[in-house]
Formats: C-alpha cells, sequence, structure tokens
C-alpha cells in the first residue's frame, strides 16, 4: 500500500487497483455518457450499437433501422436511433469535516480509499477526474484531468487532506458551483450527518447531474460511550458540549436516532433516485465499492 510519510493513510495499491478496474471499471464507464452532459460526456445519435430513442421515419433513412413492431404500434414508421459513446467528466467529491477527521474512527482513511479507487476506475477508461474537498465550504479543487499524473495529483490532495484537522460543518451543496459546468457525474463520499442540510444539498447536486452516486461512511465508535454513570459530549465541528447524566440510556437513544436517520436517508436518496451506499469503516474500500457496482449497475458476481 501507498503511504504518506506524515500520516497513517493509506491509498489501494496499483496493482490492486488494476485488476479490479478490468472487472468492474467498464461497467461504471458504459453509463458514464448522460445525455445532457458535457461535450466530453454527450450521447449523440450516430454509428453505434446501442439503442438511444426512437423517432420518425424521414426520407433517406436507412431501412435497416426500421423497427416494424414499433411502427405497428404507432401506425407510422419508427426508425430506431443509435448512440456513439464519449467520455465523461466526473468528479469526486470528498467531506473533509471534523467529524469525517477525528481521530481514530478511520472514517477520512475509508473515504479517500473509495475516493482513489473511484477515480482510478473512471480515469483508466478515458475519463477525465476531478476532486472536490469539502467541509462546511469548498475546501479544495483539483480540476478535471486525464491520466496517470491526474491520478498522482488527487492522490496529493487526499493526503494533504488528511494531514488537516478538519471543517467545521459539513455542506456537499457547496460542491454545485464548482461541477456545475462540466460534471456529467458525481459521486460524493461523506458521513451524512446533519440530515436536513444533507438533504438540501444532496438534492442541489442531483438537480444539476443525471448521475450522482453517494456513498455514506460511518462508524460504530461514534456511538460508544465512557463505561460511566455521566460524561461530557463536544461536538467536533460546533464545539458544543452536552452533559449526560445516564450513559447507558444516552447510548440506546444515540442507536435508535442513527438508525433513524440512516433510514431516511435511504429513502431520500431512492426518491431522488442517487445511487447510495451506506458503509460502515469495519468494511475495506474493495468490498465497498465492489457491492456498490453490483447493487446500482446489477452486474454479477
Amino acid at each position: 500500500m501507498a503511504r504518506h510519510a506524515n500520516a497513517t493513510l493509506m491509498l489501494p495499491e496499483s496493482g490492486q487497483l488494476a485488476r479490479f478496474a478490468r472487472l468492474y471499471g467498464p461497467t461504471l464507464n458504459a453509463r458514464a455518457t448522460v445525455p445532457g452532459a458535457s461535450e466530453q460526456g454527450r450521447r449523440r445519435t450516430g454509428p453505434g450499437t446501442e439503442f438511444y430513442e426512437y423517432r420518425e421515419y424521414q426520407p433517406g433513412d436507412d431501412a435497416r433501422r426500421l423497427d416494424w413492431q414499433k411502427s405497428l404500434a404507432t401506425g407510422r414508421p419508427q426508425m430506431r436511433q443509435l448512440q456513439q459513446h464519449y467520455q465523461s467528466d466526473w468528479f469526486v467529491c470528498v467531506d473533509a469535516s471534523a467529524s469525517m477527521l477525528m481521530p481514530g474512527l478511520g472514517k477520512f482513511s475509508l473515504a479517500a480509499q473509495l475516493a482513489a479507487a473511484t477515480a482510478y476506475l473512471l480515469l483508466e477508461h478515458g475519463n477525465r477526474v476531478g476532486l472536490l474537498q469539502f467541509s462546511s465550504g469548498l475546501d479544495a479543487t483539483v480540476a478535471p484531468g486525464r491520466g496517470r499524473y491526474q491520478y498522482q495529483a488527487l492522490c496529493r490532495q487526499l493526503l494533504v487532506a488528511n494531514d488537516s484537522s478538519g471543517g467545521s460543518g459539513s455542506n456537499p451543496g457547496i460542491c454545485a458551483s464548482a461541477a456545475g459546468a462540466s460534471g456529467s457525474g458525481l459521486f460524493v463520499i461523506s458521513d451524512f450527518l446533519g440530515p436536513d442540510s444533507q438533504f438540501r444539498g444532496l438534492d442541489l447536486l442531483r438537480s444539476k447531474h443525471r448521475e450522482l452516486h453517494a456513498l455514506q461512511i460511518t462508524s460504530v465508535d461514534e456511538l460508544t460511550l465512557p463505561d460511566t454513570a455521566a460524561c461530557r459530549l463536544r461536538d467536533s465541528e460546533t464545539g458544543a458540549t452536552r452533559e449526560l447524566p445516564d450513559t447507558a440510556q444516552a447510548a440506546i437513544q444515540a442507536s435508535a436516532i442513527f438508525d433513524r436517520q440512516q433510514a431516511q436517508l435511504r429513502a431520500h436518496c431512492a426518491r431522488r433516485r442517487i445511487h447510495l451506499s451506506q458503509a460502515s469503516t469495519g468494511h475495506n474500500w474493495m468490498q465497498v465499492l465492489r457491492t456498490h457496482l453490483q447493487t446500482t449497475r446489477g452486474i454479477g458476481q
């Protein structure tokens, strides 16, 4: 594993990434070109092999593309439109807020590994990929690019972020202005705490992008409280403190709130047709990303 000299962040090995990209990269790339995307990511009718849409027959059309069944159903000659594929622009948006970078939880470590692996898959198949690092604001941007040097630039920024203390809050919607002009697809990796603000941010991104993936990273240690009669908790992002007179009861309540928020996020993403996967820091990046692609793309083992 590649390791940064001043941090414990371990990014995926190139050999692992290459094997993973051969297996799963084509599936992600096959849906990377979407209507309404940038020039690099637009579907165009013309010579191709994949069906795009029907249109009525026009003089001079190739009769071999006439769909007789559709024509009989509509009462008008219908032509099958095929499409050409062009590579897309993608952004990987990584939450670098204080809750993600809290020492000992490992959330940002898994997020960075997923970000690097996702970028590698997309780059390997010719897409341009950029990185947006966010907290309450947009903290860092790596403009979209292609190739090995672009991947190295993305990894350098992830390592820099890992050495920071994190931003004060988390607002994925802040990425909309940076990705709006050229991003045909987005991967957002976050713990998605504070569901109201997170939902607004996801909705804003969804309104601008046809292809939106969300990877939620959580840690069971966040629900673990000291084995004492009482304790004081401090919010890592706001600095607010709270006294807990009964830690056992507070742990039960926290678990119930966490489960409810998880369900709310799933329901919200399902309504907005956002591809969501929820993972814990007990999983490795390969397991999480493979499951996500199998679920959202319907590919086999």
